[in-house]
């Protein structure tokens, strides 16, 4: 699976047919484009969606980033062996979201 493109990312507009059609156009660094498309009123949540896509590259980078902190915690905390299970939960669910992002499971 190929990588995915690098941001920054910016909604681009909402465009309305006669027929009602919503499309929200999220553009990328290089002219790429994802587009959501739906009727209008099913498309209720379509701009949330397209910020939470458009934010999507800084949102994994920085989730790496606090893998890379909670990791540093466990290896040097003094429970060594004894973390506790919210640095254990937040690690796994990291890794988890981290390896659907990157097509990994």
């Amino acid at each position: 699976m190929g990588k995915h493109t690098p941001g920054p990312w910016e909604i681009g507009g909402v465009k309305t047919s006669k027929k009602e059609i919503v499309g929200l156009c999220i553009f990328g660094p290089k002219e790429e484009a994802i587009v959501l498309v739906g009727k209008k009123g099913l498309m209720d949540g379509g701009e949330a969606n397209a910020r939470l896509i458009a934010a999507a590259p800084e949102l994994l980078e920085a989730l790496k980033e606090c893998l890379k902190a909670v990791n540093t915690v466990i290896a040097f905390s003094d429970m060594a062996g004894h973390e506790s299970l919210s640095f254990i939960r937040v690690k796994k669910m990291a890794e988890q979201a981290i390896a659907k992002a990157e097509g990994e499971k």
